[in-house]
């Protein structure tokens, strides 16, 4: 029989964490970063990522289950848009954190103001992350655009 008052009885601590953003803005990047190998597909192309894959990082404080999620795209006329469109706020409802990635290099427009509507009206605690600042720089930089948020 065993001495319940000797056991070591670790809890293990999970939370998941959601990247959104518009097409190419270094979502799927950040994620293989954060890993530290290729666990997503990334390309110079928009609209690699079109369904939502989860990848978990685990060490011995607990684990992180990431959604890298598709672009947001504005406006869509094709049915293939339009599906994938609707493919990141399935997670949403289901995040306890949600990291906005935003393209400083390019100005805000409507697919920046999509992704933004979409995440203010989470619960979930929000971290915005500005990317590609090494791209900005040198040229027009849309930072003070960001700041507001």
């Amino acid at each position: 029989m065993r001495n319940r008052s000797t056991e070591t009885i670790k809890t293990q601590k999970i939370g998941k964490v959601v990247l959104m953003g518009r097409p190419n803005t270094g979502k799927s990047s950040l994620l293989n970063a954060i890993m530290s190998q290729k666990v997503a597909i990334t390309s110079p192309l928009p609209q690699t990522t079109r369904k939502n894959s989860r990848v978990v990082y685990s060490d011995d404080r607990g684990k992180i289950i990431f959604s890298d999620t598709p672009g947001i795209m504005g406006k869509v006329s094709d049915l293939m848009g339009r599906r994938t469109n609707q493919e990141a706020p399935k997670e949403l409802n289901q995040a306890d954190v949600i990291l906005c990635l935003v393209d400083i290099s390019r100005a805000k427009n409507e697919e920046e103001n999509k992704v933004i509507g979409l995440i203010r009206k989470s619960t979930a605690k929000k971290i915005l992350v500005y990317n590609k600042m090494d791209v900005a720089i040198g040229r027009t930089d849309h930072l003070p655009e960001y700041n507001y948020l």
